[in-house]
């Protein structure tokens, strides 16, 4: 599979959060392996290499799943904070162990990048963390701070540059990010738990939300705790008073209704406290 055919696959990959077309998901996953693998297959019988058809499979299995498996988990982009010296860090997911070597890291700007030396491996369920500076482990071994702590994005590309996985603070993800919708009227009587805020994730960055919040008035705001993110095309919910796991498991826990079912704003703000979304609404 050409670089750009192996990016789109991805791309159309990535979009699945979105999508409850199951026939269409499959279909997308199978053309794109069995593509991927003949051209494993057509590349080794072209240098006369040996080996067998199942290998070439799964070969190329391996290489379409590293795109799947390793994700920035952590940027700690404060050395001030309680989490210490500046990071980024790479989870790989499972199943399978992967080499990581001359994987690219980039902290934001050109020439902030951080390339995994020869026989780098990463087993299932582990996290790495490449410091900014580090006198033992991996390190970009720079002597300023590259992480700007106003907002940045960080990614993490294969060897044929081909993106696998990014993450965003702070303004870096205010593009990115709205409030989408407002379910105001919940079938609750009286204390409607089940009204909620959508937040969205409109772009392919993992979006940090740690210390963002979403209020609807002086005195009915939602922090969001420490570790909170919105993967890629996907969106979560703040209830008033709901535990869902699946939408995120947010909620303001309020015993009274927090949106006025005449009309009313909600508005999301960055860590710094800066508006990134408002959405308002009048009921007819």
């Amino acid at each position: 599979m050409k670089n750009g055919n192996k990016e789109l696959l991805f791309n159309k990959i990535s979009k699945f959060n979105i999508s409850s077309d199951s026939s269409q998901i499959w279909r997308t996953i199978e053309s794109g392996v069995t593509n991927h693998a003949r051209n494993f297959y057509n590349g080794r019988i072209k240098d006369n290499s040996s080996g067998s058809t199942f290998f070439d499979w799964w070969e190329s299995c391996c290489d379409l799943l590293l795109h799947r498996q390793l994700v920035i988990c952590d940027v700690n982009f404060d050395d001030r904070s309680t989490k210490g010296c500046e990071y980024i860090e790479v989870l790989n997911r499972g199943p399978i162990i992967i080499d990581i070597s001359k994987l690219r890291i980039n902290a934001g700007n050109k020439g902030q990048d951080y390339l995994f030396p020869e026989r780098t491996i990463i087993l299932p369920k582990e996290k790495l963390r490449i410091y900014t500076q580090s006198k033992e482990g991996l390190s970009f071994q720079s002597s300023q701070p590259l992480l700007n702590n106003k907002g940045d994005t960080v990614f993490l590309y294969d060897q044929e540059d081909i993106l696998i996985s990014s993450w965003a603070y702070g303004c870096g993800a205010s593009d990115d990010i709205e409030i989408g919708f407002i379910n105001y009227d919940g079938e609750q009587a009286r204390t409607e738990n089940d009204e909620f805020v959508e937040i969205a994730n409109t772009g392919q960055h993992l979006l940090d939300l740690s210390g963002w919040q979403v209020s609807s008035g002086k005195d009915q705001i939602f922090h969001f705790p420490e570790g909170s993110k919105i993967q890629p095309f996907c969106s979560i919910r703040i209830y008033t008073n709901l535990i869902d796991e699946t939408t995120g498991g947010y909620s303001f826990n309020s015993s009274r209704a927090i949106w006025n079912n005449k009309g009313d704003t909600g508005r999301l703000k960055d860590a710094k406290g800066t508006l990134v979304s408002e959405y308002s609404y009048q009921r007819e």
